[in-house]
């Protein structure tokens, strides 16, 4: 019997058959679409689907695109709540979701500080060679409050460096003017938290049980 996972990948390895260009370049969501619209079409006509399978398949079409889908708000960022064009309306509040079925979410930086901190503990995972303690103890000293005012852990720290969403590129800033503040779109994309780069040689160090900390991976 096929498993809700497998009927999801079978489904997902149709549309890419189907489509089967790169998805890397210019057209690359114009790629995303068409997949997406293939999968849509076999759900459709489809009737071993289940509605679990459905539900996972909207999931990830939309976090393809660069939708929030829920979860854990990462440390350091916002939810920005979008019409159905894609322009920005507000900023939603801890806890809130959206009402409308056709409005998306998208993750913005939040506070500077925060924003400073997580560039801080990849800068010194990743450069300096620091253990998750160290820069805990480092962040605590310095006055730097975690999540919900808590003070910093190595498990805290190890959470933010596993964390993809910083990597992402942001693609809305916040603008203040004399109608105050505004959200805008950036018309090539903004600059992630953290590059690629640094996130992808902090996963090569979590990979494998680290020398100093003397803990492995889960």
């Amino acid at each position: 019997m096929m498993t809700e996972v497998t009927h999801v990948a079978s489904l997902q390895s149709r549309a890419i058959a189907h489509d089967p260009n790169s998805i890397c370049g210019a057209d690359a969501q114009g790629t995303l679409d068409a997949q997406d619209e293939q999968i849509r079409k076999h759900l459709r006509y489809d009737p071993g689907c289940s509605m679990g399978a459905r539900i996972r398949l909207g999931r990830m079409a939309a976090e393809r695109k660069g939708y929030w889908t829920g979860g854990n708000l990462p440390y350091g960022m916002r939810r920005l709540l979008l019409d159905a064009k894609g322009n920005p309306l507000r900023l939603l509040e801890p806890g809130e979701r959206k009402t409308v079925r056709k409005h998306r979410v998208v993750l913005v930086a939040g506070e500077p500080a925060e924003v400073a901190a997580i560039r801080q503990i990849f800068c010194q995972f990743v450069d300096l060679g620091y253990t998750s303690a160290r820069i805990a103890d480092e962040l605590n000293a310095h006055g730097i409050p975690a999540a919900d005012g808590k003070r910093w852990t190595a498990r805290r720290v190890l959470a933010c460096l596993r964390k993809q969403a910083y990597a992402a590129p942001i693609n809305y800033r916040s603008e203040t003017g004399r109608q105050g503040q505004r959200w805008v779109r950036l018309p090539e994309g903004g600059q992630s938290i953290v590059s690629l780069e640094q996130f992808e040689r902090a996963q090569e160090m979590l990979a494998y049980p680290s020398e100093m900390d003397g803990t492995p991976s889960p």
